[in-house]
C-alpha cells in the first residue's frame, strides 16, 4: 500500500513539474517572442524616424530653392516694371516739345517693354498663384490703355495742326487731345503706381518681409 502511495505521490510529483516545466518554457518563449518584437518595433521606429527626418529636410531643401528661385523672378519681374513706368512717364510726359505729335518713339518704347513683361511673365507665371498673376495683368492692361490714349492724343494733336495749317476749323472730336493729354498723363502718375505698389505688398508677403495682416 504504501509503495502504491509512494508511485501515486511520485507521478503526480513528475506531472507537476512537467507542467511547471511547460509553464516556464511558454513564460520564457513568450517573454522572448515579446522582447524580439519589441526590439523590432524599436527599430522600425528609428527608421521611420529616419525616413520622416529625410522627406523633412529633403521638403525643406526643395522649399528653400524655390522660395530662392521664386525670389529671383520677383527681382527680374520688378525692374521690368519699373522699366515700364519709366517708359510711361517718358510717352506722357509733357515735356515733349512741338514735334509731339509725331514722336511715336516714345510710345513704341512702352510697348516693347509692355511685351517683354509679357513675355516674361509667360515664362515665369508658374511661380505665382492666380491673385498674384492677376495684378501683374492690371498692370498690363492699364499699360495698355496709356499708351494707346497717348498715341491718340498725338493723333488727334497732328490732325489740329493740318486743319491750322490750311485754314480751316478741325471737328470737335480733335480738340479733346488736351483733355486726353491731362487723363494719360494723371493715369501714369497716380493709377499706374497704386497698381505697382499692390504689386509690390504682393511680392513682400511672397518673400516673407510682411503678412496680409500688416498690408
Amino acid at each position: 500500500m504504501e509503495t502504491i502511495v509512494y508511485y501515486f505521490l511520485s507521478i503526480v510529483g513528475i506531472s507537476g513539474s512537467v507542467v511547471w516545466l511547460g509553464k516556464l518554457i511558454i513564460n520564457k518563449s513568450f517573454d522572448f517572442g515579446l522582447e524580439n518584437y519589441r526590439t523590432s518595433l524599436a527599430k522600425d521606429l528609428e527608421s521611420h524616424k529616419f525616413n520622416l527626418s529625410r522627406i523633412s529636410l529633403e521638403h525643406q531643401i526643395k522649399f528653400t530653392k524655390l522660395h530662392d528661385e521664386r525670389g529671383e523672378k520677383i527681382k527680374n519681374l520688378y525692374l521690368i516694371v519699373l522699366d515700364l513706368e519709366k517708359s510711361l512717364i517718358f510717352a506722357t510726359t509733357y515735356l515733349q516739345g512741338p514735334n509731339y505729335t509725331t514722336d511715336h518713339e516714345r510710345d513704341n518704347l512702352a510697348r516693347e517693354k509692355i511685351k517683354e513683361l509679357i513675355e516674361k511673365l509667360d515664362y515665369d507665371r508658374i511661380y505665382f498663384s492666380v491673385q498674384t498673376l492677376e495684378k501683374f495683368n492690371a498692370i498690363i492692361r492699364e499699360s495698355w490703355e496709356i499708351v494707346h490714349t497717348m498715341a491718340k492724343v498725338r493723333h488727334y494733336g497732328k490732325r489740329l495742326d493740318d486743319y491750322n495749317s490750311i485754314g480751316r476749323i478741325a471737328p470737335e472730336v480733335y480738340y479733346s487731345q488736351g483733355d486726353l493729354w491731362d487723363e494719360v498723363n494723371d493715369r501714369t502718375e497716380k493709377k499706374f503706381k497704386i497698381l505697382k505698389e499692390q504689386l509690390a505688398d504682393e511680392f513682400r508677403e511672397l518673400l516673407g518681409i510682411t503678412s496680409a495682416n500688416t498690408r
